[in-house]
């Protein structure tokens, strides 16, 4: 089976270290040094990788995820209670919410920008109400 890993930038490992697993990751510890750490939520995994070390992968120039943006992560949850629990967790740890809800019948979505700006957005898609319409 084939797995995605998410590889973005960092400008401080430990704060990134704190803030996704504050929001339910789970630190790999075979995949955690001084300058890069992986975590996994669910089937998502994310490597964090401070600049430097991110530049080994790339000489392309880093974004500042603040004010550019080159993805925006979205994931599946059970609930919409979910997606407002991840949200209102991220917001309390110093995120952004730089989108408005996204509230219809069968989907309901939030954004928030990581300490590094970097855009996730969590959603429940209620199948049974999508084939309906």
């Amino acid at each position: 089976m084939n797995q995605i890993y998410l590889n973005i930038p960092v400008s401080d490992l430990n704060r990134s270290i704190s803030f996704y697993t504050a929001l339910g990751f789970k630190l790999i510890e075979a995949f955690h040094d001084e300058h890069s750490a992986g975590l996994t939520l669910g089937s998502i995994t994310l490597m964090i990788l401070e600049h430097a070390r991110f530049n080994d992968f790339t000489k392309k120039r880093i974004v500042d995820a603040h004010t550019e943006v080159q993805a925006i992560f979205s994931f599946s949850v059970e609930s919409r209670e979910e997606v407002d629990l991840i949200t209102n967790k991220a917001l309390e740890l110093g995120a952004v919410e730089p989108s408005p809800i996204e509230d219809l019948p069968y989907m309901y979505g939030r954004s928030f920008s990581d300490p590094d700006g970097h855009m996730w957005g969590p959603f429940y898609y209620d199948e049974n109400i999508a084939s309906m319409n």
